[in-house]
């Protein structure tokens, strides 16, 4: 060990205080490019009569939570991340889908986790052939209607039909200038109603986002189409279903990398009068939501958004909202890193390891990455020229730095020790010193003068692939 290095391994335990070398990174600015831990897309959700399988999403195209699964009869969340014997990080779910006695969850490029129905216990199953479904497929009077692309395909004894809708009948897409080239519509997400096939249709007018332009209407009876165009859908549908004499679309707006945002909420179609309106036949909360996925059997309703799970009681109308709550340590000896906004190449090392089954505060994701509050004292050296003082907070029995304020463009380094040339940890900015208080752990002095302080970092960074993630019920 030369000099240097023995120079601050000593100013450290001077400090009482054990911290891990590193090096320079550019540091995170707290506020930028982060997501609260609320953006949690449920994508998918399958409702079973002992279990509820809910299948979350790249949250703005980073974060997935792999699939989350509800014991009805506990009242328990359990969180399934994927397969991590993969060597993926937390998979996405691609789909759900019940067969037998197991109930099938098929995650991006890492295979498939097969529940038994009953009691709860999964094996993993080499990717299902077929899976999703081709298309989607209805059965009415003893026939096969499958919904295809821009087609219905009918199936019965006699033999198959294809139906394809002329392009006359397809209304102009709403916009001050016609569409100079022969529409061909996209179908998707079909409801059956009083012998009518109801079908929400994009036209591919953008190679960048999907948006609903209207529904389709198919007669089963008379084998004939009806086009009904409209703008209320400011995004595109995500599933459908009947509620009195109403069909109903949820919706949600997509754009590049699985980026999500709200629509419209839910639209209703009067197939009586033709006409479009918002339903707001459920009590949820005021604020937009991206609405993903809606699942109902004959006692609850459950609606996957951008912000969690909602289950409503059919017969109280009482809302549960679940969201991630916490997350536990699901890895032996977790390694733990300062915030920093560079995760990735260049990696520094880590200022902690945590045992596993440690449970630890959320605080925010980006990009794979959990910010979460810190678990131990794990801190660093700010030269004294930075503080203005240090305030005793009798109540929480604790000291809290007072930094002089900073001039544009101007941040404070934290170093691992005490040392002037020790490794840059991290830098503070004004955004930081608003954002968060830093304890003080130690003051380091040098012939009875202060000079520099040892604070204590209030969030730290964990991977997501050594965390499992806690579902519970959020305060509205």
């Amino acid at each position: 060990m030369n000099r240097r290095k023995l120079r601050a391994a000593k100013a450290l335990l001077l400090c009482g205080i054990v911290l891990f070398a590193l090096k320079p990174v550019e540091c995170f600015s707290w506020g930028e490019s982060k997501h609260p831990i609320s953006e949690l897309l449920i994508q998918h959700v399958y409702l079973d009569s002992n279990y509820v399988f809910c299948g979350s999403d790249a949250s703005w195209g980073t974060n997935a939570f792999g699939l989350f699964v509800f014991d009805r009869r506990l009242g328990t969340w359990t969180n399934y991340p994927g397969l991590m014997q993969f060597g993926s990080r937390y998979g996405q779910v691609k789909a759900i889908e019940a067969e037998g006695d197991s109930v099938y969850v098929t995650f991006y490029n890492v295979g498939t986790l097969a529940f038994n129905r009953h009691d709860g216990s999964l094996r993993q199953t080499a990717t299902r052939k077929g899976s999703p479904h081709r298309g989607f497929i209805l059965s009415v009077g003893g026939a096969s209607y499958r919904i295809h692309r821009d087609s219905v395909i009918v199936t019965e004894e006699t033999g198959t039909t294809v139906y394809v809708p002329s392009p006359q009948m397809i209304p102009q897409p709403a916009g001050p200038q016609p569409v100079s080239r022969t529409l061909q519509p996209i179908f998707g997400h079909p409801v059956l109603f009083q012998n009518k096939i109801y079908m929400p249709y994009d036209l591919g007018l953008s190679v960048t986002t999907t948006n609903t332009d209207g529904i389709a209407v198919f007669d089963v009876s008379q084998r004939r189409f009806q086009f009904y165009g409209s703008d209320i859908f400011k995004g595109t549908v995500t599933g459908g279903f009947v509620h009195k004499s109403l069909v109903v679309f949820p919706t949600a707006k997509y754009a590049y990398e699985g980026n999500a945002r709200p629509a419209a909420g839910f639209v209703a179609f009067d197939p009586g009068s033709v006409t479009f309106t918002h339903w707001k036949g459920l009590p949820l909360p005021d604020e937009p939501l991206a609405i993903f996925q809606f699942a109902q059997d004959d006692k609850e309703y459950w609606v996957g958004t951008d912000k969690g799970m909602f289950r409503i009681d059919k017969s109280t109308n009482r809302v549960r909202h679940y969201q991630i709550t916490r997350g536990t340590i699901s890895k032996d000896a977790a390694p733990v890193y300062p915030s920093c906004g560079d995760l990735g190449a260049n990696f520094s090392p880590v200022v902690a390891r945590l045992d596993k089954g440690r449970e630890v505060d959320i605080v925010a994701v980006w990009n794979g990455w959990c910010e979460v509050e810190s678990p131990k004292n794990i801190g660093g050296f700010v030269e004294s020229k930075y503080v203005e003082g240090v305030t005793f907070r009798d109540k929480a029995r604790e000291n809290v730095a007072r930094f002089h304020p900073l001039q544009p463009g101007e941040k404070i380094p934290v170093r691992s020790s005490a040392d002037p040339d020790a490794e840059l940890m991290l830098e503070l900015d004004a955004n930081s010193l608003k954002e968060n208080q830093y304890k003080v752990a130690a003051t380091v002095t040098s012939k009875d003068q202060p000079t520099g302080y040892m604070i204590k970092l209030p969030t730290v960074w964990i991977s997501m692939d050594d965390l499992l993630f806690q579902l519970g019920e959020a305060d509205n």
